[in-house]
């Protein structure tokens, strides 16, 4: 049995001391050398090796399935093995006398040894009402030379309570390391430090002083402090480490509350090859969910007549998060005094990971509430808003949630949003899609009998008794001063939402905060980013409430871009700036701002209502059969205003005419003008003049909620119900008092008929017969004898890596953060002749995402790579010569030149010449004309390769050889399923003369028995004269979408593939369905991905003392082993499908494989060959 107490979280090593050998952790994706204590040196790396883990076995008083995640767990971070077993001695024999063999025997100790008596120990449960005033006074000095005996880890967090809620409702799978990641620690994404980086502190610690020791105080007290250590002592206990300034400061609207931040972010830039610790988070691999404006708004939306709703905020919400040891070294901090620290053992306000760690410890604590019955619950980081609903509606409301539920799992609808998870349901009417912040799989419970409670309480399914008694078995730490108690009416992130009337306001706290924050910004003449920033972010919260607040958010956008690498840089905002913040202040102070109205509950009417406008003509609206035109008059395009300029205004008059149909219906209204129709979704635009016009609505009743807005290309306008003359009157009065009488007057032919319709689009005048989303005709309208079929849809949402440091583009609305194979894509241009629909959900128009789906596939995925990188280049030059965005595209023959003159001698011809493709593909995919002269392009690629740098010459690659193969099993275990699965598949690449890539998948989740070779794809083949063949079909290829075969036959010796094949399938077996080198690892099966074969491989590599080879070497390597051995070119080049004789530049051994061919005949004797191998020049 476990010595440790309910509340305890089992210690862990800081390090573990390993005499004469060091330990290499592995953590997602990051290796942690761990410090050797004694010679101040790094210890060597040891590898846990296979072997050893098979001889963990299942640890006393553990259910199988927690042992199986603890062993996955495991998987990530090897040091939890060392952290649960005795030191080792030189010898590799345990410390206390206990073989290796017996590891997985010993009980957990008490305490685990970190190198010269120094333990880390179990500790009990941490009190959370622990006070700064029972503390004695704390020095900030060092403590003596020598160090403590023992450090504790603990939380607040009861890890068994947790384990055996997650075991009893089914939920451990979803959670799978996350009772290890309580008991041991959150690994961060903080890399391995290698040196000492100590910055010196912000200002304010000085000024506040006295309220950093208080707080300081009671970090030491709850024991998420350790020290104080001088830097020599805390790079004797956890080695090198790198400290994030601190700054104090006081908590808006609580006087005498202060907070402490860790600036995790400096340095801000990379200085003397040091970067800070966050640029090496990505907060995306650390998601949870949020309880969104949208999510919060659709679950009020549903709600049933009488719920409440309630508000708890959990304490210290970071703090009670332990971090693991192997990240200390990231989470130092500098105390006052010259010679002073401490290791921060929690996650901390800053770090860019924070949000995410103590998001999945909220993700498992709801979905434990809701298993229990308890919600519909959701939260914002700490803030955690319940809602109830009448023991009447009770069943009602359970089936619309099954009925939600039912719809998210067929449509897989759980989506990782960069570090957000959400969960996709139906579309609602204004075109949004249903967001979810659970899955809906648990039904609610009537816990009204659970306990004594008021006759109020007794009413409905729960009360905050229900979750007390939860949350102190749980241990999770309320903030009972922060309660809301349940109403019909809660505040929850600066809003005030109405239950009962379905409507949101800004709370008058967050109204009074936004206007003072406003005054300060007048006050200065100046500001820096963080201040710009600052006040943008506030601004943007009202606009969930004043929607039409968007518009006044433009010039600060454009204040804030103008920063760059200068964030300390105070700058003049513009004048623009001062009239925008003038408007919020009224707005804010107006005590008659009304609610809004939660979106997407109304009805969205579609009355065949479409705006367009020609820079040659005019501006035109059409609403039904009714239609009315401007002529834009000479010169009206200066001072910025362009056609989209033009088409906003024709927006803006359609809009005004369908609100004088019926103000309180919402409209759907279209323009075919991309950037337009997006500016509404978005409320504003870049554009000076046209964001203008998106200012304009609030000539609009302040109760109308606004048109649903929809992009269509140009179409013929079709009619609906018409609008009276009466309105139209009305309406030109009203557009009489808009300010551009010198650029706009009414075209002299008001009522001329629209254009009409195709026969047989509409089933009667006045009356649209089933009209389409976008309002063009239908695939079913248009094509009746066609048929879409399914295209395979090109990688999306991979995760992106951070850009090189001389490599970052200016941030842009049109140049998003993706991975180098979706910017081909996902970049935009300014404009675009294939423009696509994007509605708030990411969704395109099925038609026009068809065509570039179908476009985006004419290059495979590693090509959309590479080109990506180019595409990326490209924009950098740009941004360096500030070209304008409407002049990147269509690119000039100017433009081109430059950015070839620019890359060359930096690069080689092969490498500019791939980045022009990039360009080009992106220019080809958006629709957009590339008819620059192939001829001048080749001239200067011509020119740039002869300037190539030496370095830029790619090295033939070592080919892989028999030798080689042969040399690489004897250091593999073939009875282990990794190892039987690698040297198969090695085999059968050289043999077979195969793309890697076609016989590894890229991820464990990448697998598809549609694109990846499966046990049912291998067949044996025999010729006329009994001569066997294996032969494997390839599904798809990078060359083949309806695939390929590729074929071995025995070989003699220990390289023979048939041997290995048949090896892999007695340890491995791969079942129909899987992919064909799939292997056994811990209780799971995994497919062979290409990056643990190029591990293992390279591993074995260097144990053999060789040198680790390139995964396309085996290609090269299996061609050249088949030419010395005779067989003729051509055949090598069907055999290995090679598209060219390309290949041939990396061949070796010329002469060996021309031997036959130049050797003395007598006239008599036949020639070897007829055919000479041609080999590259």
């Amino acid at each position: 049995m476990y010595p440790s107490p309910p509340h305890s979280l089992l210690a862990l090593p800081i390090i573990t001391a390993l005499v004469g050998a060091g330990w290499q952790l592995r953590s997602k994706r990051w290796n942690w050398p761990l410090r050797q204590r004694g010679t101040g040196r790094k210890g060597g790396a040891r590898r846990m090796e296979t072997k050893e883990r098979r001889e963990l076995k299942q640890w006393p008083g553990r259910s199988k399935r927690r042992n199986r995640a603890r062993q996955r767990h495991m998987a990530l971070d090897p040091q939890l093995k060392a952290h649960s077993q005795p030191a080792l001695d030189v010898s590799g024999s345990v410390a206390n006398g206990t073989s290796r063999k017996d590891w997985s025997t010993q009980k957990v100790q008490s305490s685990v040894l970190i190198g010269s008596g120094v333990r880390v120990a179990k500790a009990a449960h941490t009190p959370s009402d622990t006070s700064a005033q029972a503390v004695e006074a704390l020095s900030m000095e060092p403590k003596p030379a020598s160090l403590p005996k023992t450090l504790t880890i603990s939380t607040p967090y009861a890890w068994e309570v947790w384990q055996g809620f997650l075991d009893r409702f089914n939920l451990s799978e979803r959670y799978p390391s996350f009772i290890d990641n309580l008991r041991y620690g959150f690994v961060a994404g903080i890399p391995a430090i290698t040196s000492t980086l100590a910055p010196f502190n912000h200002p304010s610690v000085v000024q506040y002083s006295n309220q950093l020791l208080s707080i300081v105080q009671q970090e030491f007290a709850k024991g998420r402090y350790f020290g104080p250590y001088s830097e020599a002592q805390v790079v004797d206990l956890i080695g090198p480490f790198q400290s994030s300034p601190l700054s104090i400061i006081p908590k808006p609207g609580k006087p005498g509350k202060f907070r402490l931040i860790q600036n995790f972010s400096h340095p801000y830039k990379v200085t003397l090859g040091r970067a800070s610790v966050n640029s090496y988070i990505d907060p995306a691999e650390f998601p949870c969910t949020w309880g969104t404006f949208t999510t919060v708004a659709l679950i009020i939306s549903r709600l049933p007549e009488g719920s409440e709703a309630a508000t708890r905020d959990v304490k210290e919400a970071y703090r009670t998060v332990p971090i693991h040891p192997t990240q200390w070294p990231g989470m130092v901090i500098r105390l006052p005094g010259s010679n002073s620290f401490a290791i921060d053992t929690r996650d901390a306000f800053g770090l860019s990971s924070g949000a995410g760690l103590y998001g999945e410890v909220a993700d498992a604590g709801l979905d434990i509430m809701r298993a229990i019955g308890i919600g519909p619950v959701t939260k914002w980081v700490d803030d955690h808003l319940f809602f109830r609903v009448p023991r009447a509606s009770l069943q009602t409301y359970n089936a619309l949630r099954q009925s939600a539920a039912t719809v998210i799992k067929q449509s897989q609808g759980r989506v990782h949003q960069n570090g957000r998870i959400w969960y996709k349901g139906n579309r609602l009417p204004d075109d949004r899609l249903e967001e979810y912040s659970e899955d809906m799989t648990f039904p609610l419970k009537d816990l009204a009998s659970c306990s004594p409670r008021s006759s109020h309480d007794g009413s409905f399914t729960y009360s905050l008794e229900d979750i007390d008694d939860l949350s102190q078995k749980l241990g999770i730490p309320w903030e009972r001063e922060k309660d809301q108690p349940f109403s019909s009416k809660v505040t929850y992130i600066g809003l005030d939402w109405d239950l009962n009337k379905k409507t949101v306001a800004l709370s008058e706290k967050k109204k009074q905060k936004y206007l003072d924050e406003i005054k300060e910004w007048q006050r200065y003449r100046t500001h820096d980013l963080q201040q710009a920033q600052k006040l943008h972010g506030k601004l943007l919260h009202a606009c969930l409430v004043i929607t039409r607040g968007k518009a006044y958010l433009r010039s600060i956008e454009a204040f804030i871009a103008i920063f760059h690498d200068k964030p300390f840089l105070k700058r003049t905002p513009p004048s623009r700036l001062y009239d925008d913040l003038q408007w919020w202040r009224e707005v804010l102070g107006d005590t008659t701002l009304p609610e809004r109205q939660l979106p997407g509950l109304r009805p969205v009417a579609d009355i065949g209502a479409f705006s367009d406008a020609s820079s040659a003509i005019g501006i035109g609206i059409t609403v039904g059969k009714r239609w009315r035109a401007w002529r834009l008059l000479p010169g009206w395009k200066k001072e910025g205003r362009d056609i989209g300029w033009a088409e906003a205004v024709g927006f803006l008059f359609l809009c005004t005419a369908v609100t004088e149909i019926q103000e309180t219906t919402d409209h759907r209204v279209y323009g075919d003008n991309k950037g337009v129709v997006e500016g509404w979704w978005n409320g504003r635009s870049r554009n000076t003049p046209t964001n203008d016009i998106f200012k304009m609505p609030t000539i609009l009743p302040e109760e109308y909620m606004g048109p649903s807005t929809a992009y269509s290309p140009a179409q013929p306008f079709p009619p609906s119900s018409g609008i009276s003359s009466s309105i139209m009157t009305h309406l030109e009065t009203k557009l009489s008092s808009i300010l551009w009488p010198k650029t706009l007057s009414p075209s002299p032919y008001p009522n001329l008929p629209p254009p009409q319709p195709q026969a047989g689009q509409f089933s009667h005048p006045g009356r649209i017969s089933n009209p389409p989303r976008i309002l063009r005709p239908s695939p079913s309208n248009t094509r009746s004898k066609l048929r879409n079929v399914p295209l395979p849809k090109p990688v999306q949402n991979l995760i992106p890596t951070h850009y090189p440091a001389d490599l970052t583009p200016n941030p842009s609305i049109l140049r998003p953060h993706v991975a180098s194979v979706n910017r081909l894509r996902e970049w935009k241009p300014h404009t675009s002749l294939l423009s696509d629909h994007a509605a708030e959900d990411g969704t395109e128009d099925p038609e026009l995402a068809r065509v570039k789906d179908l476009r985006e596939l004419a290059w495979d995925e590693s090509t959309r790579t590479a080109y990506g990188s180019g595409l990326l280049a490209y924009h950098v030059f740009c941004d360096s010569e500030h070209i304008a965005e409407e002049d990147r595209a269509p690119i000039t023959r100017q433009i081109l030149d430059a950015f070839i003159a620019t890359l060359a001698g930096s690069l080689s011809g092969g490498t500019i010449n791939n980045y022009i493709c990039g360009v080009r593909a992106w220019h080809l995919l958006h629709g957009l004309k590339w008819d620059l002269s192939r001829a001048e392009t080749d001239l200067l690629i011509r020119g740039a390769q002869k300037v190539a740098p030496k370095t830029s010459i790619r090295e033939k690659r070592d080919p892989f050889t028999v030798a080689y193969i042969t040399s690489l099993k004897h250091q593999l275990d073939l009875t282990l399923p990794l190892d039987a699965a690698v040297f198969a598949c090695l085999t059968t690449a050289f043999y077979a003369t195969a793309r890697l890539g076609e016989l590894t998948v890229k991820s464990l989740k990448a697998f598809s028995p549609e694109r990846h070779v499966k046990i049912t794809d291998v067949r044996d083949d025999t010729d006329r004269n009994g001569l066997k063949s294996k032969v494997f079909h390839i599904p798809v290829t990078k060359v083949a979408r309806t695939g390929e075969d590729i074929y071995w036959s025995r070989q003699d010796g220990d390289s023979d593939p048939e041997a290995a094949f048949e090896n892999h399938i007695t340890v491995n077996a791969p079942s129909p369905n899987e992919h064909l080198f799939a292997h056994q690892h811990g209780s799971s099966r995994r497919p062979l991905t290409k990056k643990a074969f190029l591990h293992k491989i390279s591993l074995a590599a260097k144990k053999a003392g060789l040198k680790p080879k390139k995964g396309h070497a085996i290609r090269i390597g299996s061609t050249l082993e088949y030419l010395l051995r005779g067989v003729p070119m051509e055949a090598m080049k069907h055999k290995g499908r090679w598209a060219s004789e390309a290949f041939t530049r990396y061949l070796t051994k010329h002469a060996q494989i021309i031997a036959p061919y130049m050797q003395a005949i007598s006239d008599n004797q036949p020639t070897p060959n007829a055919e000479i191998p041609r080999l590259l020049r």
